[in-house]
């Protein structure tokens, strides 16, 4: 396998944008130590869907094949949805601790 895979998409970066707006709106409502732990947990959410996005990539480089895989197409197709779908994990959470944050006023 001779491609270049780029791990830094949107997902991550969505991650990261939820992490600090969610760190900034319990600062805002005067929760510091929920903001820590919600700003936590969104960045490990957004760590552990990055390394789960990886593992068929490497598990495949890890193989010597000699010939193509004839479904090939197919398992990149399917796992894109995949990906994209664990994307959405940070922001959940994200969504999961603002309204925690919310509710302790």
């Amino acid at each position: 396998m001779n491609q270049m895979v780029n791990f830094s998409g949107g997902g991550l970066s969505f991650g990261v944008l939820a992490a600090g707006l969610i760190f900034a709106f319990g600062l805002w409502r005067g929760r510091e130590d929920l903001a820590k732990r919600a700003a936590r947990d969104v960045l490990l959410a957004t760590i552990l869907t990055s390394l789960v996005g990886m593992l068929p990539f490497l598990w495949l480089t890890s193989l010597n094949f000699n010939r193509g895989i004839p479904s090939a197409p197919l398992l990149g197709i399917v796992w894109t949805v995949v990906v994209t779908l664990l994307n959405f994990v940070p922001l959940a959470v994200a969504a999961r601790w603002m309204e925690q944050i919310r509710r302790q006023d």
